[in-house]
């Protein structure tokens, strides 16, 4: 009978990154309201403790002090690629599911001045377009409807 195999065992300090962490944004914040509170409100030196310590729209933006930018890099790209195409992505998708299940109960906008007529193409010559050839027949399609087989038929 094959002996019964332990669990693979964690990396060390696997689980224990949670803690110094907390603790250096403690101390952070510590320190920031210290030197805040000993700084005349709108002195010279509270603009260049907030430009140093209190940087956060500037760091979202690259502005910050380079110290700060190099060491929150990894951050804030995977923040900006969640923003630029995880959001766009479940925005298509939203929508996508939106003209499934109530598209049957959306009405599509017909410009009353360009209705999809022939008429409002008005004579039309060229190649294969003229009426000797015996092309009469105008289709009007919606962009959504070229995947189709026949572009005929709506949906």
């Amino acid at each position: 009978v094959p002996a019964e195999e332990a669990p693979p065992a964690e990396a060390p300090g696997a689980s224990g990154w949670r803690s110094p962490v907390l603790l250096a944004v403690a101390a952070y914040a510590v320190v920031y309201c210290a030197l805040r509170s000993r700084s005349a409100a709108h002195s010279a030196e509270r603009s260049k403790l907030d430009r140093l310590m209190c940087c956060w729209s500037d760091l979202y933006r690259g502005k910050a002090c380079l110290a700060y930018n190099v060491a929150f890099a990894p951050a804030v790209l995977a923040l900006h690629a969640v923003r630029i195409y995880l959001c766009a992505c479940l925005n298509v998708y939203a929508r996508r599911v939106f003209w499934r299940v109530c598209g049957c109960c959306a009405n599509y906008f017909i410009d009353p001045e360009f209705p999809p007529e022939s008429s409002s193409l008005g004579s039309v010559e060229g190649d294969l377009a003229d009426e000797e050839r015996g092309r009469r027949e105008v289709i009007w399609v919606r962009a959504m409807d070229f995947g189709k087989v026949d572009v005929r038929q709506r949906t």
